[in-house]
């Protein structure tokens, strides 16, 4: 333990441990000549348990050298997990959609001391086929662990979380689909807002050209993030990610005329164009801090990592438009 700064274990030979403590009783006390000793071997056998010892701890200490990350800062860990966190969201975040899309998908939700029950209704077919074997009625969502086997878990890894969002999705972008819990455009009236404000859910693919001595390889990955202006799109005003934040928790004031807000989405969809350098632009920039993070992971973990080359796919997915309207103005100025 002195040497390696853990505790190494003794090596898992039972006879050897047993035989080296039967030396030690039987041939504690050399100084007596009279003592008349039988040669059994057990001095050769402490003599291997201890070599054998000895070379585990050699190889424990090879073993933390090989993986200590001393470059490793915290302050660049902890930036990184935050990051993270934020992107994958809260549990709060996660317990507020979970309830937002079941309620929408036909189950009827009850409070329970650790999170709340859902009960299937009349929910789609294919969202039940989703859930895991032989789930419970009603299914019992919890926030935090521990949690019986066939419970849900609030999380956003949960198997029961994982089909709901996977539901929503595919049931949003399938314009067929006869269940959509989630559109991809709207027209929300607020008092929220004082000008016209239009959030976008964005998706950006990312090609990864990463070196390593096992030679070159090239990864896909993608990225969703919302963006939000004010004013037209040909006009746009970008918005910064706290206020764009803000927006995802609006919720409507007012009901908007079905087909003036149809007339105004229709606008502001077909001039979407006009957004397409901004968001090629915003995507380089992302491309770029992807590329510093992965850079300062593979530096922190193998000192002398190579920066991976992170190029964005163009032009960017617009999965989602969203729009603000005041109250107040009383018209989509």
């Amino acid at each position: 333990r002195a040497a390696t700064g853990v505790s190494v274990p003794v090596p898992d030979e039972s006879d050897s441990v047993i035989e080296a403590l039967l030396e030690g009783l039987v041939l504690k006390d050399r100084s007596d000549h009279r003592q008349l000793a039988l040669d059994l071997g057990l001095e050769k056998k402490s003599n291997d348990l201890h070599g054998a010892w000895e070379s585990a701890a050699e190889r424990e200490k090879r073993s933390r050298t090989k993986y200590a990350h001393d470059g490793v800062q915290p302050i660049e860990v902890q930036r990184e997990v935050a990051e993270i966190r934020r992107t994958l969201g809260s549990h709060a975040e996660i317990e507020s959609f979970a309830r937002d899309a079941l309620g929408a998908l036909s189950f009827n939700l009850t409070a329970s001391p650790t999170g709340f029950l859902a009960t299937p209704a009349s929910p789609p077919r294919g969202l039940l086929d989703s859930f895991p074997a032989n789930f419970p009625t009603p299914i019992p969502f919890h926030r935090d662990l521990p949690i019986k086997r066939g419970h849900a878990l609030l999380a956003r890894t949960d198997p029961y979380v994982e089909s709901i969002a996977r539901f929503v999705l595919d049931a949003a972008l399938d314009p067929k689909s006869p269940t959509r819990p989630a559109k991809r455009c709207a027209v929300v009236r607020t008092h929220e807002v004082s000008i016209r404000t239009t959030l976008l859910v964005t998706r950006i693919r990312f090609h990864v050209d990463l070196n390593n001595r096992q030679g070159s390889q090239e990864l896909v990955t993608e990225d969703a993030r919302f963006l939000g202006f004010t004013g037209s799109p040909t006009q746009a005003a970008w918005l910064d990610d706290d206020t764009v934040e803000q927006l995802t928790t609006l919720r409507p004031d007012a009901n908007s005329a079905p087909e003036a807000a149809a007339s105004l989405a229709a606008r502001v969809i077909d001039q979407l164009d006009a957004l397409s350098p901004h968001l090629n632009d915003y995507a380089d920039a992302l491309a770029h801090v992807l590329a510093d993070s992965h850079h300062r992971v593979r530096t922190s973990a193998t000192r002398a990592a190579p920066r991976p080359v992170v190029r964005a796919q163009k032009p960017v997915d617009v999965l989602g438009v969203y729009v603000f309207l005041p109250i107040a103005a009383g018209s989509d100025q």
